[in-house]
């Protein structure tokens, strides 16, 4: 305990997302009690000065609850999140493993859960896909199917329509680049207009990528002096 406020208590072996959110940092996690997921928790770390991480109330900057409405964390389903982004102060949850896709967004200004209804292109990645924000809109890379495949599809939820749709087919070849492998757990990042993707679990797990999100095209990206090890 800090004061009037309390560290939150995390369990090492559970997954957990967090976003930033102006001068916030929310932490979400599924709690799991003997292999059963329960309920998630939300807190939140304030911090009135951005350029200290110190914990102590001195410095303005402590946990404490964020979402206190436990009919809200109900909301949710009793499974880890797979996938979140921010987007203008909402917090967008996806959820594929061990349950029926869905979405859902937290409104970090009212402090409520909403179910959001999708459409489109269906979506059947089980696990280990990542995802980031480009001009309101969810990407989605990599991962595996409930078939344990691995696709090489670029996948895009906008955010404003709520409709899920391909960027790009995927594929074995494509002229003049080629186009990287399916992969579980890639790093993806933003970078302008560019979607820059990094390693993962596969054959190829040490290359570099780019992804055009206005043109659609892969570029193998070079690292120049590369050497093993």
């Amino acid at each position: 305990k800090v004061g009037s406020h309390y560290y939150p208590y995390y369990n090492a072996t559970n997954d957990r997302y967090h976003q930033d959110v102006e001068n916030l940092l929310i932490v979400m996690e599924a709690e799991n009690y003997n292999s059963e997921y329960t309920t998630k928790t939300d807190f939140v770390r304030k911090c009135e000065d951005e350029n200290t991480l110190d914990t102590d109330e001195s410095y303005g900057c402590y946990w404490d609850a964020f979402v206190t409405d436990e009919s809200q964390s109900r909301l949710l389903p009793a499974v880890n999140i797979d996938g979140s982004i921010e987007y203008k102060g909402k917090i967008y949850l996806l959820y594929t493993a061990q349950t029926t896709p869905a979405m859902y967004m937290l409104d970090t200004k009212r402090k409520r859960y909403f179910s959001i209804t999708t459409s489109g292109e269906s979506l059947d990645r089980y696990s280990d896909y990542s995802v980031m924000e480009y001009d309101g809109k969810m990407i989605l890379f990599g991962g595996q199917n409930s078939d344990s495949s691995t696709p090489n599809d670029v996948r895009q939820f906008d955010l404003s329509t709520q409709v899920w749709s391909i960027l790009h087919a995927g594929g074995t070849t494509e002229t003049p680049y080629g186009i990287p492998e399916g992969r579980l757990s890639p790093t993806i990042v933003r970078y302008g207009k560019l979607m820059v993707m990094y390693g993962g679990d596969c054959d190829n797990s040490q290359e570099t990528w780019t992804f055009d999100l206005e043109s659609y095209i892969w570029k193998p990206f070079p690292i120049l002096n590369y050497k093993d090890g």
